[in-house]
């Protein structure tokens, strides 16, 4: 029987229902706030009418008509309003101060409708990334738990990744949304030129790939604001060479040199083997490779020496080799810098 399974039947049950309900009611939010259409391009207009399910943009006369309403100064009460209306028949015996009778009709004064409730197009837009970037975490949460689960190695260690990643999957959502938002989405301040099915799938995909869109704003960040350094007499990074092998060339046969070091390929050098220029050896930030053969003028030599110079022919290294026929023993020497 298979005991790696860390959580019981009913456990499973719960953590299936909360899936379901937070999953629900991120998508829930997200229908509620969707608004009925975006401002077209020109029109200044950026609040709207909300009611759950149902945002509407304001027009331009409502938004005007609003606008008088809240300068003005609404009563705290509401009178009611008395108009007297004369009497047309007059008794025969009444007296010239009782010719004319009133009579009062109290009629209520007609009630102020609250005002709408109106919201600004850029919470509406904070509101849909953020329920967006917790819809698409909560959908590879529930794809990560079911596969743990049927496999029958679920951990309860990773219960409190479980509970934060939604939150994180939201958060990153808003954070691409300020960075796009800022310059790369290229849009106005009237919501003219929003795209917001194109920022829905930033933040559901920010979401769903919390850890992707973490690497990608950090290779932002790093474009952003790598310095770069143009001045022509700048000063380079250390060149340094730290080991050359072989420590003994062969006198008959190709050897395989090789030199060891930091930032190689920061500098133009010049290799010579016992003064021959060295073509295109192989060259990398930390190592320098070559072939050298011992031509037959000099296979003599008992000692051949390397150096390195840089384009101006200042030597920056050197080192002897010392050169061994078949069979005979030597001892290595020491590099010299």
């Amino acid at each position: 029987m298979n005991t790696r399974q860390e959580i019981s039947t009913l456990g499973k049950v719960v953590a299936g229902l909360l899936l379901i309900a937070a999953s629900v009611g991120a998508l829930m939010i997200l229908i509620g706030f969707w608004p009925d259409r975006m401002p077209q391009p020109g029109e200044k207009i950026t609040r709207y009418h909300f009611e759950w399910f149902n945002v509407t943009l304001i027009d331009t006369t409502a938004a005007n008509n609003d606008t008088a309403a809240a300068g003005s100064h609404p009563p705290t009460a509401t009178a009611p309003q008395v108009s007297f209306i004369a009497d047309s028949t007059k008794a025969s015996d009444s007296t010239g101060a009782d010719s004319a009778s009133h009579a009062a009709v109290i009629s209520p004064a007609p009630a102020r409708h609250p005002a709408a409730r109106t919201m600004h197009l850029n919470t509406i837009l904070l509101v849909l990334v953020a329920a967006t970037g917790f819809l698409g975490s909560m959908v590879h949460i529930a794809s990560s738990f079911t596969n743990y689960i049927g496999a029958n190695e679920f951990k309860r260690s990773w219960m409190l990744w479980y509970f934060v990643k939604p939150f994180t999957g939201a958060a990153v959502a808003v954070i691409f949304y300020f960075v796009f938002r800022a310059g790369f989405l290229n849009v106005g301040d009237n919501g003219g030129s929003i795209n917001l099915y194109g920022i829905i799938a930033l933040s559901a995909l920010s979401g769903l790939f919390t850890d992707k869109a973490t690497l990608k704003l950090e290779e932002i960040f790093t474009v952003i604001f790598k310095p770069k350094d143009d001045r022509p007499d700048k000063l380079t990074e250390d060149f340094t060479i730290t080991e050359v092998t072989p420590p003994v060339l062969q006198q008959q046969g190709e050897n395989i040199v090789t030199i060891k070091g930091r930032s190689l390929d920061k500098k133009r050098i010049t290799i010579k083997m016992a003064d021959d220029i060295i073509p295109d050896p192989s060259s990398g930030e930390t190592t320098i490779t070559f072939s050298y053969e011992i031509p037959p003028a000099k296979k003599s030599m008992k000692i051949c020496k390397l150096s390195v110079a840089d384009e101006l022919g200042n030597e920056l290294f050197s080192n002897d080799f010392i050169v061994k026929d078949a069979g005979q023993p030597v001892n290595e020497p020491a590099s010299a810098g």
